[in-house]
């Protein structure tokens, strides 16, 4: 199949998904994207973490996963390829050269460890925002009650 050569990770996801006749919210509930994620992601142009990745190279078998990161090669797996892939989807080892001399079993298990660290990472974020937003608001109190009394004491 002769596809449109993109510049773009996100020009050929949405290349795909119009190619496979999914629409964004299919795509996003077979991928595990929140409601309206890709579109999201799609419309911005923003990121997401490999565990996206990972799932959709397992969702999408045939899906080349060295057209879809880096446009080389064709966008589906042709049958010389499919012996590449392994039961659980393309092989992104070969995708990434030699896996830095790892097994690729180590590899992808590093991935999905990152990819959990991220997920920790974030929430620990948003708890600290939320401190943040705490201590914020505690410090306006504290400064209208200095400004009034500073205002009472001046009558």
């Amino acid at each position: 199949m002769d596809t449109p050569q993109y510049t773009s990770f996100l020009d050929r996801l949405q290349y795909f998904i119009n190619e496979e006749g999914l629409s964004l919210n299919k795509f996003g509930e077979m991928t595990g994207f929140a409601n309206g994620g890709i579109n999201r992601v799609l419309k911005e142009r923003t990121n997401f973490g490999v565990d996206k990745l990972l799932t959709i190279m397992e969702q999408f078998p045939k899906l080349n996963p060295a057209w879809l990161l880096r446009g080389v090669g064709t966008m589906l797996l042709d049958q010389k390829h499919e012996s590449e892939n392994t039961a659980d989807g393309p092989d992104i080892y070969t995708l990434l050269g030699d896996g830095y001399g790892m097994p690729k079993e180590d590899l992808i298990q590093i991935l999905r460890h990152t990819a959990r660290q991220r997920d920790d990472l974030a929430i620990q974020v948003i708890a600290l925002s939320n401190k943040v937003n705490l201590l914020t608001e505690k410090q306006q109190a504290i400064t209208d009650i200095l400004m009034e009394s500073h205002l009472r004491g001046k009558k």
